[in-house]
């Protein structure tokens, strides 16, 4: 994840989390029927600050920055969960550009225990779905996210929902891997 300001419209916030606490966040998939997405509270702070440090590692140093967004008003964090442990996470802002809001998925991460067993996918389709239906109530035009060069495994997982790479230098996260930049169209 490059690092990146956090600029929200002012006054708006309180809207948006307003609108994600009426939509349904327990999402289930067929294929892991024992693990459900919700949304994360309080308690899943130091599972939030552990899987960045493992996950994000080769990036930068997370362990800090990740749960401090996950207390910045308008940050909307989800955890994958199966009935014995947590599984992954997934961080969602939304931001104003051209007239309407971007989702922008901040962070996403699978425990790596439970890597390569959709569970990434799942918390992405989870997060794609909570964007689609704020759109339905205020302009949304796309999902937004950034992804090391290097991460060819999240790349392939993020290009399946139909993102697609946008032109332009966007920097480079502290490990030195080259940031991309992905959108998502929302109808």
């Amino acid at each position: 994840m490059a690092r990146h300001s956090f600029a929200r419209p002012s006054g708006q916030q309180a809207s948006y989390q307003t609108r994600v606490e009426i939509l349904e966040t327990r999402t289930r998939a067929a294929h892991h029927p024992g693990v459900l997405v919700r949304t994360a509270n309080i308690d899943d702070q130091a599972f939030i600050a552990a899987i960045a440090g493992d996950v994000f590692s080769p990036y930068g140093d997370y362990r800090e920055l990740l749960p401090q967004w996950f207390h910045t008003a308008g940050v909307m964090t989800f955890v994958s969960q199966s009935e014995q442990e947590r599984t992954g996470y997934v961080m969602l802002a939304f931001f104003p550009e051209e007239r309407a809001l971007v989702g922008d998925v901040l962070a996403i991460a699978v425990a790596p225990g439970h890597q390569g067993k959709g569970i990434g996918r799942m918390l992405m389709q989870h997060v794609v779905t909570v964007c689609e239906q704020i759109a339905e109530h205020t302009p949304v035009r796309a999902v937004r996210l950034s992804v090391a060069d290097t991460n060819l495994r999240a790349q392939r997982l993020f290009l399946s929902f139909g993102f697609r790479q946008l032109e332009g230098d966007f920097g480079r996260y502290d490990g030195g891997q080259k940031a991309l930049h992905l959108e998502r169209p929302l109808p």
